[in-house]
């Protein structure tokens, strides 16, 4: 399946709404959608660039499951990391679903969650402390460095 993920309020509800759609091939098993989104967004461990990504699951039937991230290709994995089940609905979503989490102002989204269809509970994903606090714009950014001959 294939979303567009689209910002164009960076303060939005969390719950963002899934714009296209496409029918990718995948097995139950592996879960795997496609997202495409339109400015970055953040996911445990790593920043994503605005484009398009495929996510897996590497074992769904367990009670931690790996997500993994790969490129629009799925030649590259990118990042994976470990999620919960959690962030229930209450009617099991017919499309995949994202959510986010609350972000400073300047930081990318973070995606709090992945709703598969048909499933209930969604792959909540483990961020680091670190990271969260960089997500609530506690943490400290690094200033981006001037080019040479560039005057202050």
């Amino acid at each position: 399946m294939r979303r567009l993920i689209q910002f164009c309020d960076p303060r939005a509800a969390a719950l963002l709404v899934l714009l296209s759609s496409t029918h990718a091939l995948a097995t139950y098993r592996d879960m795997l959608t496609v997202f495409t989104f339109s400015a970055p967004v953040q996911v445990p461990g790593r920043m994503l660039p605005a484009g398009t990504y495929q996510f897996k699951v590497i074992d769904p039937s367990t009670d931690r499951n790996v997500v993994q991230v790969f490129t629009k290709d799925g030649r590259t994995l990118l990042v994976q990391f470990f999620t919960m089940r959690g962030l229930r609905l209450v009617d099991q979503p017919n499309e995949p679903v994202l959510t986010f989490r609350e972000t400073a102002a300047g930081v990318p989204r973070a995606i709090r969650g992945w709703h598969y269809p048909g499933e209930r509970t969604a792959f909540e994903f483990i961020y680091s402390e670190k990271q969260q606090q960089l997500i609530a714009g506690h943490g400290q950014q690094q200033p981006a460095l001037a080019s040479a001959g560039a005057t202050p």
